[in-house]
């Protein structure tokens, strides 16, 4: 069974019924949106539903909660696989930035040491101004 069997059973079943959603979210303790939402797919109906909507829609309560439990368990896989594409993607940036962040260490490691080469040279010319000229080879 699929999410698509439980729809198909939960619609046939309420119009053979003759209810409209917000008859049978009345008869269920639900709000008619609930209903709505079950019958689109995007929810499921939870456990202490299942009972009330069996007996009000006149199915047979076991069918009902394997065609739940089966649309539940295909909501658990497709967030499963939304997780993994999500986690990919996030190791993909997770290597992007650790690259990124290699190259960086490596030109600021560059910068430092023409920095200090530069540093280097302006020292030895300081040096070399504080120091009194030669004359005749003394000091």
């Amino acid at each position: 069974m699929s999410r698509r069997d439980l729809i198909d059973m939960l619609v046939t079943a309420r119009e053979a019924a003759g209810l409209t959603q917000a008859q049978l979210a009345a008869a269920c303790s639900v709000s008619s949106q609930q209903v709505s939402r079950w019958e689109r797919g995007t929810a499921v109906p939870g456990p202490k539903v299942l009972s009330r909507l069996a007996a009000v829609l006149s199915l047979p309560e076991g069918e009902l909660y394997m065609a739940a439990v089966a649309a539940s368990q295909q909501e658990v896989k497709q967030v499963r696989r939304q997780a993994n594409e999500m986690a990919e993607q996030f190791r993909d940036v997770a290597e992007k930035l650790h690259h990124n962040h290699m190259l960086l260490n490596e030109r600021v490691d560059y910068l430092v040491s023409m920095i200090n080469s530069l540093t280097a040279g302006v020292d030895e010319v300081r040096d070399a101004v504080k120091k009194p000229p030669l004359r005749n080879g003394k000091r």
